[in-house]
């Protein structure tokens, strides 16, 4: 005859299992690297430490297992940077992710995973206090990069946000084929105008889904730059002012973001 623990000891094992509470067992965490992987679009916008507006925008490339790499990266003051980075799954099933954009200083983000194309965040260094929203630019991952000035054709509507956006406000665009247009309901002064001045552009875009261009409003221009970004069914870009006499970018005013 078997002791009575070797009779009882198994379902005793079950039992407790079964009525064990639901906390009682660690949660298993989805996210890692390999949460994000292929080409993103990236649009960063924020305040830098001294009140400056902050933005950023472009392709970067996640290699599914730590490293981020791009080669266009365009910040608010105009310039355009290679990227180099790494990234890291936390305990808390956020990513933290470490850029380093040109010569600039390393920059570090923290980011939820939103849907499996998309994951936003905050900046946690001590730079500025910014956003950050990652935008897979395909349905799938790719390696290649086959973006032409054709990816941007179409109706691109929606609305721009930022530090003055009050005062420039160009938020009703039709991309196509290398030409935008558009109408600006404000005179760069924050006042609303009866009809809208329409304004008139080109922009280029490049293999990874960046692309720049410039518009004339209201007897000035404005430098964009943006990325092809969810599937090559949004856009998401900024505007900065060209100022005389030197032409020479001043600090981004707006970011928008356009649908189909």
């Amino acid at each position: 005859m078997k002791p009575l623990f070797h009779q009882f000891a198994l379902p005793s094992m079950i039992l407790a299992s079964f009525f064990a509470p639901a906390n009682a067992h660690a949660a298993t965490c989805a996210t890692s690297a390999a949460s994000l992987h292929g080409w993103y679009g990236m649009l960063v916008t924020g305040t830098t430490l001294d009140a400056g507006a902050k933005y950023l925008v472009g392709a970067i490339l996640f290699d599914g297992v730590s490293g981020v790499t791009g080669n266009n990266v365009y910040g608010g003051g105009g310039f355009d940077g290679a990227v180099t980075g790494t990234y890291a799954a936390n305990s808390d099933c956020t990513l933290t992710i470490s850029m380093t954009i040109g010569s600039t200083a390393a920059q570090v983000y923290t980011v939820a995973v939103k849907t499996s194309n998309e994951a936003v965040g905050i900046e946690v260094d001590s730079s500025a206090v910014a956003t950050i929203d990652l935008q897979a630019q395909y349905a799938t991952y790719t390696p290649g990069l086959n973006f032409t000035a054709s990816s941007a054709n179409g109706v691109f509507t929606g609305a721009c946000y930022g530090a003055a956006a009050v005062a420039t406000d160009l938020n009703i665009a039709t991309f196509s084929n290398g030409t935008v247009n558009g109408t600006d309901p404000s005179n760069d002064s924050g006042s609303f105008l009866a009809a809208n001045n329409p304004y008139t552009g080109t922009y280029t875009v490049n293999s990874d889904g960046t692309f720049s261009g410039a518009v004339s409003v209201d007897g000035g221009t404005y430098d964009f730059f943006g990325v092809i970004a969810n599937g090559g069914a949004e856009l998401e870009y900024f505007y900065t002012p060209v100022i005389p006499p030197n032409n020479l970018p001043g600090a981004a005013v707006e970011a928008c973001v356009t649908k189909l």
